[in-house]
């Protein structure tokens, strides 16, 4: 974003303001660009954007790479959703278990989450988990 703007500058002057606009992961740089960079920019729209910051993305990474260390299944690479799906409710569920059912893996997972989530009690019950 700051190469941008300052590309802009480059060919047109300085602007008066500096307004983001974002959608998608496009919301998620624009948020991240306004918490990293607050004195360059005057405001922004986001439409449907990750607005919790940088810091939900990484509890999104720690959680499934958490998952695949513990479960041995290759979350991170899966190529699109619809493979991360089928990883996640076939071996993923075989390796780890279900809420009451947990193998050892499981419950290690379990505890895991528990710590990430802060707030929660267990994998069973964090919001969005792929074991709720």
């Amino acid at each position: 974003m700051l190469a941008l703007r300052g590309r802009f500058i480059a060919q047109f002057g300085v602007p008066r303001w500096t307004i983001l606009h974002g959608q998608s992961m496009g919301g998620h740089v624009t948020i991240a660009s306004l918490e990293l960079h607050p004195e360059v920019y005057q405001g922004a729209l986001i439409e449907c954007g990750i607005v919790d910051g940088v810091g939900l993305v990484d509890w999104l990474y720690a959680y499934t790479a958490a998952a695949e260390y513990l479960s041995g299944v290759r979350l991170l690479d899966a190529p699109d959703r619809q493979a991360f799906s089928a990883l996640v409710n076939g071996p993923w569920l075989g390796a780890l278990g279900t809420p009451g059912s947990y193998t050892e893996r499981g419950r290690r997972f379990d505890s895991v989450v528990k710590h990430l989530m802060a707030s929660c009690r267990s994998a069973s019950r964090a919001c969005g988990s792929a074991t709720s």
